[in-house]
């Protein structure tokens, strides 16, 4: 049977994870930051095999830090991206929306990330995922304001 942990333990442990995560993705980018300085583009492949590591890694220190965390800040993360990012993915569909219906002339080449239909795809995903991430961040923050921490 685990013994209880003090609550200084767990908030060093939950900032040590925290550490991780963002040593992790300052790694990443300034790998990517490289390259692109470097002028080398990864095939497909290669980009999505890191990808795939990087995720799986990342999920694992996620996993690490959700069992350190207390019910509080679970119940807040839960809130969070259940209400959160479900209203930043109500305003991605009120997009879609409006934009199937919009005119075929329209170019929207021109907001694209990069070039190609490729672009179009990954500027959808990402207006996407920043509209959930906005809504997470605005319900999380409510929800501890309203409970006072």
């Amino acid at each position: 049977m685990d013994a209880p942990k003090s609550a200084a333990t767990r908030a060093s442990r939950s900032r040590r994870w925290i550490l991780i995560t963002f040593a992790t993705a300052g790694t990443v980018g300034g790998v990517t930051a490289l390259f692109s300085a470097l002028g080398l583009k990864p095939t497909a492949w290669l980009a999505s095999g890191i990808a795939a590591t990087v995720f799986a890694l990342t999920f694992w220190f996620a996993w690490k830090w959700w069992q350190a965390i207390d019910e509080a800040a679970r119940e807040a993360h839960k809130t969070g991206w259940y209400w959160g990012g479900t209203a930043g993915l109500l305003i991605s569909l009120v997009l879609f929306t409006g934009l199937h219906f919009a005119d075929p002339a329209v170019s929207l080449a021109r907001y694209a990330m990069i070039e190609g239909d490729a672009g179009l795809i990954l500027t959808g995903i990402a207006v996407t995922i920043t509209a959930q991430l906005i809504g997470y961040g605005l319900v999380w923050s409510g929800w501890w304001f309203l409970r006072g921490r």
